[in-house]
């Protein structure tokens, strides 16, 4: 069975849950240095995003982001 990592952000006063396809679980658990030394490693990062609807718990938007989509605590959301 493959495992994979998800970054989950949750703003329930604006109904909207985003979500990121990390990378699988052999890749999570390297150490980041060695990681981003192993190019084959590097393809195995997820490359979407999806904006939900919370309550109804269904996509609105599924967008492409490239590699490396962990980071979604930053994103701005108006």
């Amino acid at each position: 069975m493959t495992q994979a990592v998800y970054a989950v952000a949750v703003l329930p006063g604006k109904n909207v849950m985003l979500t990121s396809s990390f990378t699988g679980w052999s890749n999570y658990m390297r150490d980041f240095g060695d990681l981003v030394q192993d190019e084959e490693a590097m393809k195995r990062f997820g490359q979407t995003m999806v904006i939900w609807d919370l309550e109804k718990r269904e996509p609105r938007k599924v967008s492409a982001c490239g590699a490396m989509s962990m980071p979604i605590l930053r994103c701005p959301l108006q």
